[in-house]
């Protein structure tokens, strides 16, 4: 078996180095579908992790919701604030604690363009933040009409977070619909976090100053964020309360929570479908090329296919051939595509700010891909030599 690898090995790198010059562009056909995949990967990963950003950054061992929700991104319809201390008296709770989330838009005095941002309020004497940073500029938020921006927040909102950063206190407006007089935000201090794909920034508030903006009676909440004592089990917990609440809420695990945000957006959403069909696109279009490549090697060495054939080797030494041939192209293709594709994530995570970077999984799952565009190609290669019959290949 040994030697049989090693002469089909030989023959197959002795075809590809004769074949070299003529296949280069089919080659750098393959190197552009594989950056092609690992760029819909990427950004499809930088959209799943964006997504889990916020519920990440909360300390929570379960997460309550109404049983209507979808995702954060979604604003959660509301639940009563009364059923965090039902929860609260449970044994084995040891905090219950509200989140309010709104998307909302604001715009710059001097300039007056509209900014899409995701504003989150807590009660500042239950934090929420696992972030030093946010716990470290909480009591910035005592102040009347005070927020914290998120400095990653993209390009529209630099200006803001240069002058917090030079100790000023810029303000930003609040538009409510055909008011006159439109409620006004200061910018206190700065946290990081990173922006998602559906808003460009990311402020947090405190409950009071959400209510003086929105005027949502504090009563009504987005999430519940539950912290069990340590001896407890999270799932038994969570049965207990689910339980205690009745179905109109909704009880889950922090993982579980997780899990329905990346879901939400591969399942619920365009995009996620969009950055899957992408992927597959670009898989074909290496097998495409991959085919091209082993076409023309099986093409011009066809003669001597047939000679080998007389000469009593097997159909299955020809495979072997045609199938290192192509496992060949697609492994050295990958590795320029792979420092390429690494170099254009680093670019374009300094263009978006979102969490884009190259992962192990990422370079496994794409490495796969291609292993099976090669073996995809090399069976489409191998039928041409299962039609050809070697006595008429001399002719």
């Amino acid at each position: 078996m040994r030697q049989f690898i090693a002469e089909s090995l030989f023959v197959a790198t002795r075809q590809l180095r004769h074949r070299g010059r003529q296949a280069g562009p089919m080659l750098a056909g393959v190197g552009v579908a594989i950056v092609l995949m690992f760029m819909q990967l990427g950004f499809r990963n930088s959209l799943y992790e964006s997504a889990v950003g916020v519920p990440r950054a909360v300390s929570a061992d379960l997460f309550v919701t109404n049983a209507l929700y979808e995702s954060m991104t979604v604003v959660p319809p509301w639940f009563p604030r009364s059923t965090l201390h039902r929860i609260s008296a449970i044994d084995g709770v040891a905090t219950a604690r509200p989140l309010y989330v709104q998307a909302v838009d604001v715009s710059s005095p001097s300039k007056g363009v509209k900014m899409g941002s995701w504003m989150l309020a807590y009660d500042l004497r239950q934090p929420v933040f696992l972030a030093a940073d946010i716990n470290q500029a909480a009591d910035l938020l005592k102040l009347p009409n005070a927020v914290l921006l998120d400095s990653r927040s993209r390009f529209e909102y630099q200006t803001v977070v240069a002058r917090v950063r030079n100790g000023e206190t810029p303000s930003l407006t609040l538009p409510q619909g055909s008011a006159t007089l439109s409620p006004y935000l200061i910018v206190a201090g700065l946290f990081t976090q990173g922006p998602t794909f559906f808003a460009d920034g990311l402020m947090i508030t405190s409950d009071l100053n959400y209510y003086r903006w929105m005027q949502t009676p504090l009563d009504r909440l987005s999430l519940g964020l539950v912290t069990l004592d340590p001896a407890t089990d999270p799932q038994e917990m969570k049965q207990r309360i689910q339980t205690a609440v009745g179905d109109g809420l909704r009880v889950l695990t922090r993982q579980e929570f997780l899990d329905q945000e990346r879901n939400f957006f591969a399942t619920r959403t365009p995009i996620g479908t969009i950055f899957n069909f992408g992927l597959l696109v670009g898989m074909v279009v290496g097998v495409v090329f991959i085919s091209q490549v082993l076409q023309g090697i099986v093409e011009v060495n066809i003669r001597e296919y047939a000679v080998l054939s007389t000469m009593g080797y097997r159909e299955s030494f020809l495979g072997m051939i045609v199938l290192e041939i192509s496992l060949i192209v697609a492994v050295v293709t990958f590795i320029p595509s792979f420092a390429l594709s690494v170099l254009l994530y680093h670019l374009a995570a300094n263009a978006t700010t979102l969490p884009l970077a190259m992962t192990v999984e990422s370079a496994v799952t794409v490495f796969g891909a291609v292993l099976c565009m090669g073996v995809l190609a090399s069976l489409i290669a191998m039928r041409k030599l299962k039609k050809s019959n070697p006595l008429d290949l001399f002719s």
